[in-house]
């Protein structure tokens, strides 16, 4: 009985060492589980809320580099000034205005011409070659000074031109008395000879053949006329306060032009609007 009791003693001891060397083992493994249990219950960031973060800092950056590049243009580029000392405003294009001047300025001064002014002075024509304007303008002087008077509102004066200037009227021959004067008394004679002359110096006088035959009365006061031509505008240099001006006269009709520095051409009625365009120009 005795060695049973002993035998199932060890037994048992056995038994429970095993127990408590697997308990040992377990323990790691129950801690780790405990660990991945916590992690797993943490929470988690949404991938939703990082996207939207990281646009807003996109947008901002954006925008931050928008206003950044607007600046330095604005601060880099130089301001642009456009001069409208006198200036009138108007809906015509250039090329309308330079052939408001003259027909022939289009075709002859266009590709030299860079801008054109108009102001209740008169006008500046801005060009970009001397030579070849200077040269034009001097030598057509007769062909648009009419076009450009009329464009600056100068009236061209005309000249009437009557028949009897360029024909004179033929001389009136008076007849001779006839011998019929000689079956008169003496006194009678002289008498009726002295009143034949006294009427025909007296329609001489008053009197002339126009060239179609016909016979016109002087003493009223009628002239024929053959025709009215304008009078060309004739140019010549002038010089007042160290500025050459081209002076056109027609009649009593005056029109004015000047180059000033090779830079420009002004037009104007008045010697005073010739100079205050070209203060308006050199300012």
């Amino acid at each position: 009985m005795a060695l049973e009791n002993i035998e199932t003693l060890e037994k048992d001891i056995a038994e429970e060492m095993k127990a408590k060397e697997a308990t040992v083992r377990q323990v790691p493994t129950v801690a780790q589980d405990a660990g991945t249990q916590v992690q797993a219950e943490s929470p988690k960031k949404s991938p939703v809320i990082l996207i939207g973060v990281s646009a807003l800092f996109v947008i901002i950056a954006l925008v931050a580099v928008y206003f950044g590049y607007t600046y330095y243009k604005e601060i880099s580029t130089p301001p642009v000034i456009v001069p409208i000392t006198n200036a009138t405003s108007t809906t015509k294009t250039p090329e309308r205005l330079l052939g408001g001047l003259s027909p022939e300025f289009p075709d002859a001064l266009g590709r030299y011409v860079t801008k054109i002014q108009k102001t209740n002075l008169g006008y500046i024509l801005y060009i970009n070659s001397y030579p070849p304007v200077f040269s034009y303008m001097l030598r057509n002087e007769s062909s648009y000074g009419a076009s450009l008077a009329k464009s600056l509102g100068v009236p061209q004066e005309t000249k009437t031109i009557y028949v009897d200037e360029l024909t004179p009227p033929p001389a009136i021959v008076t007849p001779t008395p006839t011998s019929t004067s000689n079956k008169l008394p003496g006194k009678q004679a002289l008498a009726t000879s002295s009143t034949n002359l006294n009427q025909a110096s007296t329609s001489s006088s008053t009197q002339a053949i126009a060239t179609d035959g016909s016979v016109r009365d002087e003493s009223a006061g009628e002239r024929q006329i053959l025709s009215v031509e304008p009078i060309p505008f004739t140019f010549y240099d002038t010089t007042v306060s160290n500025q050459n001006i081209r002076v056109g006269k027609s009649g009593n009709s005056t029109i004015y032009y000047a180059f000033i520095q090779e830079k420009a051409v002004v037009f104007s009625t008045t010697i005073e609007g010739i100079l205050s365009l070209k203060n308006d120009i050199l300012r």
